[in-house]
Parts: C-alpha cells; structure tokens; sequence
C-alpha cells in the first residue's frame, strides 16, 4: 500500500510506542508524492 495506513506503518507504531494517527499523518505526504512520482514515470 503506497497511501498509510499500511500494515507495516501500525506494527512500526507499536514497536516504536508511537501512536497511529500521528504515524498516518507523518505517511500521507511521502504516500502522495510516491504515489505521483509512480503515475508521472514513463512506463518503459
């Protein structure tokens, strides 16, 4: 999953005694630009 929550992104949270909502909002703007690098690539 490129946009959080991702499972991996809640397991992190509770190893690192984070809380989810924070760990989302700190994931959803590196998911985005991902997410547009991805449809912006040239596709071969």
């Amino acid at each position: 999953m490129i946009i959080p929550p991702s499972a991996m992104l809640i397991i992190y949270s509770f190893v690192a005694e984070q809380s989810v909502g924070e760990m989302f909002l700190a994931g959803v703007v590196p998911g985005i630009l991902l997410a547009v690098a991805y449809v912006g690539s040239p596709s071969g």
